[in-house]
């Protein structure tokens, strides 16, 4: 896990160029992103890389998605979280829950992975459902059974820990079981306040998603890559598969810059969890990507001429 890697030995083993793998961007295309996982593992001689990562990470560190999941009230609404945005925000991966006669199954599909070596996605993706979902249910917790697409490992130590005694390898699908009565319990993070905020922007953004217009669509991307660097002008404009300057240009033709529709999507957003949740300044402000709260207190002052504690209280 504490391997470094130089980003040029990366480039030159897969021979990647900058466009495919560029340290300003959080964005990589499926195929690269698989391929750079898996080299990894071989590399660091880390055949469980996939669990390592995912025993390392918080929820919040997946932009819009992430915070979402944070505040999930219960295990349930967490999975409900996972597969409506997911395919979203990542459409190229779903996970997919269903319930019969008391046991949950969870689904996860890789669309453009299949019949690809992808043990470190998979192990990666359930890994973090299931450190998450013991936050309510216990650091012992693990699924009922899991199905796993790939040949049995070597050794099997490390799945055990995080996925329990009962795996089973070469299967059609990637899937984990548990009871469903762990869809009840309570996440210890939530704030069902923020929450609900959260939501009503990330469906506003879905239901504007299917148009055209561009500045709709940068503000959703904006708005799922909220409080981390995929928001900045050069990941969207990747996403939107254009330049930086073509992105600006096209705004420009439509009366409006990229800062001004960024600093829009936030200050929305600060301005609803100021409003409608007892979250404190410093959780909004890191939500935000803001790491100092006082750097967030002249961003809200300067376009608002408040700062988030005197709109807080004037709208009381």
């Amino acid at each position: 896990m504490d391997k470094g890697i130089d980003l040029q030995e990366i480039r030159e083993s897969l021979q990647l160029n900058e466009a495919e793998i560029n340290p300003s961007t959080r964005i990589l295309p499926t195929l690269t992103y698989n391929r750079i996982f898996e080299w990894a593992a071989a590399r660091t001689q880390d055949p469980d890389l996939g669990i390592h990562i995912a025993e390392k990470v918080e929820p919040n560190q997946f932009g819009m998605l992430g915070y979402l999941a944070s505040n999930a009230p219960t295990v349930g609404d967490l999975c409900d979280i996972v597969e409506r945005y997911q395919r979203v925000f990542t459409p190229d991966f779903s996970h997919t829950f269903t319930s019969t006669e008391g046991v949950c199954q969870c689904l996860y599909e890789e669309a453009l992975l299949a019949n690809i070596d992808s043990r470190q996605d998979t192990d990666f993706s359930f890994g973090i459902l299931i450190t998450t979902i013991r936050l309510a249910a216990g650091e012992s917790w693990c699924p009922l059974r899991c199905d796993f697409t790939y040949p049995k490992p070597e050794k099997l130590d490390n799945l055990q820990r995080l996925f329990g005694s009962d795996l089973h390898f070469e299967q059609p699908a990637n899937k984990i079981y548990f009871s469903d009565e762990v869809l009840s319990l309570t996440m210890p993070s939530g704030d069902a306040n923020l929450l609900a905020i959260l939501m009503q922007q990330a469906n506003q953004l879905l239901d504007q998603l299917s148009s055209k217009d561009l500045i709709r669509h940068v503000k959703f991307l904006i708005t799922t890559g909220i409080g981390d660097d995929s928001s900045s002008a050069e990941n969207i404009a990747k996403h939107l598969n254009m330049s930086v300057r073509t992105l600006n240009r096209q705004l420009k033709e439509r009366n409006i810059n990229f800062r001004e529709l960024r600093n829009g999507v936030v200050i929305n957003v600060a301005k609803d969890a100021l409003i409608n949740t007892d979250s404190s300044i410093t959780d909004i402000a890191l939500m935000l990507g803001y790491s100092e709260t006082s750097a967030f207190d002249r961003f809200f002052k300067r376009l608002t001429g408040q700062t988030p504690l005197q709109y807080r209280k004037s709208a009381l």
